[in-house]
């Protein structure tokens, strides 16, 4: 216990390591003693627009605006540098062989890399037990994160539509239009983010980037056949643009549907469409830092360090999707006030862009599948066919499947002198899949706590409920909101005890796997002070989350804000002015 290779630790467990004749104990520890990871996030938005627009005949009609709006954000929080919480640890005892001229005193407890450069700084942390890190400690691993991002937007565009000539069921409508837009992104942070210093990359540098986008459209609606005997109506419209990105490429999109009118009461609908995302500005940012990290070789069966490259790509191409819809519309002659729709839909997206993970990224190279992910050839050493280099940055390779049904419903009915509304919206997701690079699939339907593979993408519920009733009267009205969330998994990638699979020993397994079923009431209400129509003043509120309903407590480390409230019950007043 002497010697500098020890870990610094109380004498019960020095004692009982010497006993056992070892010098190396592995410890797994909660570092709670260095505070909360708190982050905040401000952002300021302006935008101005001047629009015109006007008639070219009496059939025509034209609109062009110019727009510009700016966002400028600063988020901040405190952050662990590695390094440094690293050196802090590897605390160990001064001996005489390191006291001299260093000002060191024998028996003292101070960091390793103080032995060799006593100004260092380096303040121990002792991380045996509760609550036994010191403020001394904490004040020199413990760092201000900041980044402040800006983005900015101009955008003009002209639009015609009117009627192209008269069809044979009624007017042939037809539109096109021009739009020019620039993104402008770029922002600082802080310098030890941008070393690269920090436990986990929250802040970085948004250098300038500018995103210049043309497009051009046309659209047609052709009505087929009005009041014939096999129905009402039947309308077919299409649609096609061209767009250019400056640093994504080119795309054309299209669309056809049509709809059928059988009569007052039945409708059906169907579209074909061929649809892109353009990479973001984060996505986009060429930015990287290399990390170093112990992984296994599939093809040698040994495991070394491999560096890898994380970050941003300005590289990427534009996402592309194929969407299918079709569905139906209800409204019942016998229940006038009653309309219910549900429709299906499929979509399906190539070069989905995300990051691929670092043990993928080794089983991808391997494979031979996407030579991007990795460089291959000898190492300083003289190693053959070794893994030099890994590429996990925003990347186009994966692949997306979303197919599910969607309904839709409103009732009304009067009730003293006002209406009493109702609105039921559900949604029944069939499968939300990605496909990763080694061919692999993963599911997250009915997975509610993690994140999903892509990164842009979560799990969901596989099926969930909105109910809306409002009561309304000439001067007032009341809104209660029903938002509801049905059990579900909490984490594709573990096995609970309802699982195939469990093992309580096997590492994956937990205790509970399952996330229970959730119901959030909102309530609103508006009253009218004076005015008429357009013309009128109006006073606001409302209640979300009214009985205070908490995430569930297993979402702590995997929580999905996306359905889940994390605030609890807040309130909201207001007054709005039309005029």
């Amino acid at each position: 216990r002497s010697t500098p290779s020890s870990r610094a630790c109380s004498a019960l467990t020095a004692a009982m390591m010497d006993a056992a004749k070892t010098t190396f104990l592995p410890l797994n520890r909660s570092d709670v003693d260095l505070g909360n990871s708190v982050y905040t996030s401000r952002n300021d938005t302006w935008r101005a627009l001047v629009a015109l627009n006007g008639e070219i005949g009496s059939n025509w009609r034209w609109d062009t605006y110019y727009q510009f709006g700016e966002t400028k954000g600063r988020e901040q929080g405190k952050q662990r540098l590695e390094q440094r919480w690293r050196d802090a640890v590897d605390a160990v005892f001064v001996t005489a062989q390191y006291v001299g001229t260093s000002g060191l005193t024998i028996g003292s407890i101070v960091c390793r890399t103080t032995l060799s450069s006593p100004a260092n700084g380096c303040v121990p942390a002792n991380v045996m037990g509760a609550g036994t890190v010191r403020p001394a400690t904490v004040a020199w691993v413990i760092a201000d994160s900041w980044q402040t991002p800006r983005f900015r937007q101009h955008s003009m565009a002209a639009n015609l539509r009117g009627t192209l000539l008269d069809g044979w069921a009624g007017p042939i409508l037809a539109a096109a239009g021009i739009e020019y837009r620039t993104n402008l992104s770029e922002g600082d942070a802080d310098a030890n983010s941008k070393a690269g210093l920090f436990q986990s990359v929250n802040s970085t540098v948004l250098p300038t980037l500018t995103q210049k986008v043309v497009e051009g459209y046309a659209e047609i609606n052709v009505p087929i056949f009005k009041d014939a005997p096999i129905g009402k109506s039947f309308e077919v419209d299409g649609a096609i643009r061209r767009t250019h990105y400056s640093l994504s490429g080119n795309a054309t999109t299209w669309k056809v549907g049509a709809v059928y009118q059988l009569n007052d009461e039945y409708m059906l609908r169907v579209t074909r469409s061929r649809d892109i995302r353009a990479p973001s500005p984060q996505e986009l940012n060429p930015n990287t830092r290399v990390t170093a990290l112990s992984q296994a070789d599939p093809k040698h069966g040994i495991q070394y360090i491999i560096p890898a490259v994380i970050g941003g790509n300005p590289n990427l191409n534009l996402e592309k999707a194929n969407t299918f819809t079709i569905g139906a519309v209800f409204k019942p002659n016998w229940l006038p006030r009653l309309r219910v729709s549900i429709d299906y839909y499929d979509i399906k997206v190539d070069s989905a862009i995300d990051i691929i993970s670092i043990p993928l990224a080794v089983t991808v190279c391997r494979k031979g599948s996407y030579p991007d992910v990795c460089t291959i050839g000898t190492d300083s050493a003289g190693n053959t066919d070794r893994i030099l280099r890994l590429f996990a940055i925003y990347q186009n390779v994966n692949q997306l499947h979303a197919q599910g049904f969607e309904l839709v419903s409103s009732y009304s009915l009067p009730l003293a002198d006002g209406d009493l509304n109702f609105s039921v919206n559900a949604n029944y997701i069939n499968t939300l899949s990605t496909t990763l690079p080694d061919g692999s699939v993963q599911e997250f339907a009915d997975v509610k706590g993690n994140s999903g593979s892509v990164t842009t993408i979560f799990g969901v519920p596989k099926w969930r409920t909105d109910a809306v009733i409002t009561y309304a009267r000439p001067t007032w009205s009341i809104t209660t909101q029903l938002r509801y969330i049905p059990a579900g998994i909490l984490n594709r990638n573990w096995f609970g005890p309802q699982d195939s699979g469990y093992n309580p020993y096997l590492k994956d397994s937990v205790s509970n796997n399952r996330i229970g079923s959730c119901l959030y009431v909102n309530l609103n209400g508006k009253v009218k002070l004076y005015g008429e129509g357009d013309h009128k003043v109006e006073l606001f509120g409302g209640i979300n989350n009214l009985f205070d309903r908490d995430p569930p407590a297993n979402l702590r480390f995997t929580g999905n804000g996306l359905y889940f409230d994390p605030i609890g019950r807040s309130f909201k007043i207001g007054v709005r002015a039309d005029w």
